[in-house]
């Protein structure tokens, strides 16, 4: 009589099939886990921007004339964006040399505790020039915290996914994107509704700072739960077996540099062109619909919440997709040419004052960013080895998200002065997505999610030559 236990196939055996399951539920939790962190980034650059142009300007510069006063708030939202490098290079070596687990717990905690602090900042009237130092600091804090977020979030989700599985899993992830964008826009909506701009301006813009904490306590409650990646513990052990030869080792980010510099070139055109448009549609969008075309607030936060909505409910669907053979190539080029070519078309749509149609464009804008956007994350941490993925993915991201969320407003407002207008910024964020399409036509097979490139770190040459 045969023993059916012994007879049994090793992957059917109870306690392997109990073990996938117990991955599986991890590898959940890494996602959502990785999605609250973005989701306190996009929802805290959504009500920094609003307060920067309703609020700053008469509660931190009274002193200065209204126009340089503008100028200044509208600085403070630069100081955050120029601040996120510095996080990507100094959290991405610790990722890279600590791990991944406490660094995100401590680039969460940190840009969470700052974001409340600016809630409760005391204004120019109370502290005088104190109030502004104060702001700039901790705008600063908050970039640098933000800067170490997105890679590490990336890593958390898709170093702990199923082989075969990460894009779909870095997809999870990047729905904090959308939701931060629609959390964001939902609370100035109530707001605008419900609450006078007087008492607004002199109590009411703290609240949705003061609202993060939510965010924080669950994205704190979930990471403490997530063990540290695989791919980073199996890294520290092979590091620590006896035998094995050490060698110093460079910065990771000088090993990037000077290692994999086309890499990270192509992983942050990747960035710029997703960026662009989506920082237009959360930005410029908001100011010159209302200002030039005529659309109210209201109006245009509801159709901005509408392409978030779009946005995130697409996002299972290109996640998935960029899992399958020849996924990643189809999204950036395939879509990216859509994303090129729909600029201009969005734009005059817009430009017609009608509020169907402005919620229509929005709605399908949505779909576009998503579909190149969502797979993204996925994608460049792929290109780096484990050893140096935390700064790879962190530095090209954010570096990125610079040049194009962050340069691109601040070059639309100013094409709106000169005789080009709207077609003028049409025709430069145009030019931007079609470079970073251009990107895709590059792209190795060797990055698509699934094939981890160099798991294992590698020997220096001397280290080589020794053995």
């Amino acid at each position: 009589m045969t023993n059916s236990g012994s007879d049994r196939h090793p992957e059917d055996h109870p306690q392997r099939r109990l073990d996938d399951r117990d991955r599986a539920h991890v590898a959940r939790r890494a996602a959502w886990g990785s999605a609250t962190g973005t989701m306190l980034e996009w929802y805290d650059f959504g009500i920094y921007g609003v307060i920067a142009a309703l609020v700053l300007n008469g509660a931190f510069f009274p002193a200065l004339d209204p126009a340089v006063g503008t100028i200044a708030a509208f600085s403070t939202v630069a100081v955050g964006f120029v601040a996120r490098p510095i996080g990507a290079i100094l959290f991405g070596h610790l990722g890279d040399r600590v791990g991944r687990r406490s660094v995100l717990i401590a680039t969460l905690v940190m840009t969470g505790v700052v974001t409340i602090l600016i809630g409760l900042l005391p204004t120019y009237a109370e502290i005088g020039i104190a109030a502004p130092i104060l702001l700039v600091t901790l705008r600063f804090l908050q970039g640098v915290g933000l800067g170490g977020e997105f890679g590490g979030a990336v890593l958390l989700s898709t170093e702990h996914a199923p082989e075969g599985r990460r894009s779909f899993y870095g997809g999870i992830m990047a729905m904090g994107v959308p939701l931060g964008v629609l959390l964001s826009n939902v609370v100035f909506l109530v707001i605008t509704l419900f609450v006078p701009m007087d008492a607004f301006q002199a109590w009411g813009w703290r609240l949705p700072f003061l609202g993060s904490v939510v965010i924080l306590a669950v994205g704190l409650w979930i990471r403490v739960r997530v063990p540290e990646s695989p791919q980073f513990a199996e890294l520290k052990r092979s590091a620590e077996l006896p035998g094995e030869q050490q060698h110093a080792r460079r910065a990771p980010l000088t090993e990037l540099l000077a290692t994999r510099p086309v890499t990270v070139l192509w992983a942050l055109l990747v960035i710029v062109g997703s960026s662009a448009i989506a920082y237009t549609c959360l930005t410029f969008v908001l100011s010159w619909g209302k200002a030039v075309v005529g659309y109210n607030t209201p109006q245009l936060l509801g159709a901005i919440c509408l392409g978030a909505i779009t946005w995130a409910l697409t996002a299972p669907v290109w996640a998935t997709r960029g899992d399958r053979p020849g996924g990643m190539r189809h999204l950036f080029i395939g879509w990216g040419v859509v994303r090129t070519v729909s600029i201009v078309p969005f734009f005059l749509v817009l430009a017609t004052g009608s509020v169907p149609l402005l919620y229509v464009a929005m709605a399908v804008m949505g779909v576009i960013i998503s579909a190149t956007q969502v797979p993204a994350g996925a994608a460049i941490s792929s290109l780096f080895p484990v050893e140096v993925r935390y700064t790879g993915t962190s530095f090209a991201y954010q570096v990125g998200a610079i040049l194009g969320g962050g340069v691109t407003p601040l070059v639309a407002a100013s094409l709106m002065v000169t005789s080009s207008g709207i077609m003028g910024v049409a025709a430069y964020v145009t030019a931007v997505s079609l470079l970073s399409t251009a990107a895709g036509l590059v792209f190795r097979r060797s990055s698509v999610p699934g094939r981890t490139p160099d798991a294992t770190p590698q020997p220096s040459g001397a280290a080589r030559s020794a053995r």
